[in-house]
């Protein structure tokens, strides 16, 4: 947005500069958070700000910074009326830096007769929120929010346009200084994302480091377990490999090994990689990777992908989602809001847009599909 139209509204052109300069203040003193979000919430006219991450597949939200906020209320948020917010299934449909409000992932009207707002956001008067997405993961999403006194205005939405990207370069350049480095995150990300198992251990087998397909998979792995924090071993062949690796015998490129898995049929695929020792503390330093690959596993897109091949709408999402949890139509109505007859008419043109025949079709086709990578 131009800083002229900000300008125009505001009566002061130097007001725009003084909320970009409070924005960058953050990345020195995070404790500036709250004066800036202060500042957002004003130039956009709200009655309340936060930064927020959304975990839709967890039902799960995290508000790091919050101002104008009632704590008694967001607890409720947190424990009753996450599911029912009309935000949750829209994160298979933004991208970073798109400026939403209710109106464009709902019906207006639907969304007035549903529990989220009836409930929690018209008792505070919040007829209106603007998102602003400022990061998105497969997973999660993290937003501006802005809670609002009346329906959101497109010079709203231009004005949080102009501070979004400030807001997340601030966030950005706060993460540099505290010297996190976000390449080592970004392959922990993808590493705890992959269909197949790593551990890595030291040469005394402590764990150093376990993905969640690791610790899935060790649980139906017979001559394999972990016990207080250490790998132990039955197999021969796989304590044999691990020993070479602590004692800088192994083959570099490592040794594979087929393990028997508890009561069925498939095995499950162990490869043992060793890892360069560096020079210190070796007692401490993984010296191999164990790989676990389940081939009955295999990696599928996204629920990103999932959406945009059958092109749901953001309550379409939601309801889909739920359905995945295992809640009936009944549970779903209630958990939002919403009546019998609009989960049904989510759930027919569900059915229609997959090619399915029922909740049951649904669910495995979209589990199939969905399944992590």
């Amino acid at each position: 947005m131009p800083a002229e139209q900000f300008s125009s509204r505001d009566g002061d052109l130097a007001a725009f500069g003084a909320v970009i300069g409070a924005i960058y203040e953050t990345a020195l003193d995070p404790l500036a958070w709250p004066a800036a979000l202060e500042g957002i919430r004003t130039a956009v006219g709200g009655t309340a700000t936060w930064i927020a991450t959304h975990y839709p597949d967890q039902i799960r939200s995290v508000y790091q910074i919050e101002v104008g906020t009632d704590p008694a209320w967001q607890q409720k948020l947190r424990d009753h009326y996450v599911a029912a917010s009309p935000f949750m299934g829209v994160t298979h449909h933004v991208r970073r830096g798109d400026i939403v409000a209710v109106g464009d992932v709902i019906g207006y009207d639907e969304f007035t007769a549903g529990r989220f707002y009836r409930e929690w956001a018209a008792p505070q008067g919040w007829p209106d929120i603007i998102m602003a997405v400022a990061a998105k993961a497969r997973d999660r999403f993290s937003w501006l929010g802005i809670c609002l006194p009346a329906r959101a205005s497109p010079e709203q939405k231009l004005i949080v346009a102009a501070l979004l990207p400030h807001v997340t370069r601030a966030l950005r350049i706060s993460d540099v200084l505290e010297e996190r480095d976000q390449r080592a995150a970004d392959l922990l990300a993808a590493v705890e994302r992959m269909a197949s198992g790593m551990i890595l251990i030291d040469a005394q087998r402590v764990v150093r480091g376990i993905n969640a397909a690791a610790r899935r998979i060790s649980g139906d792995v017979e001559g394999l377990s972990i016990s207080n924090g250490r790998l132990i071993l039955t197999d021969p062949t796989l304590a044999a490999a691990i020993e070479a690796c602590a004692e800088g015998r192994a083959d570099t490129g490592g040794v594979s090994v087929l393990l028997d898995r508890q009561g069925g049929e498939h095995g499950i695929a162990a490869h043992v990689m060793p890892l360069s020792r560096r020079i210190g503390d070796a007692s401490t330093d993984a010296i191999a990777a164990l790989f676990l690959t389940d081939p009955v596993q295999q990696g599928q897109p996204p629920m990103d992908s999932f959406v945009a091949r059958y092109g749901l709408t953001p309550s379409e999402t939601r309801v889909l989602l739920a359905m995945l949890e295992g809640k009936s139509p009944r549970a779903i109505a209630i958990a939002q809001g919403v009546s019998m007859p609009t989960v049904r008419t989510h759930l027919s043109r569900l059915y229609a847009k997959t090619g399915t025949d029922g909740q049951a079709a649904v669910v495995r086709l979209a589990t199939s599909l969905t399944r992590p990578v």
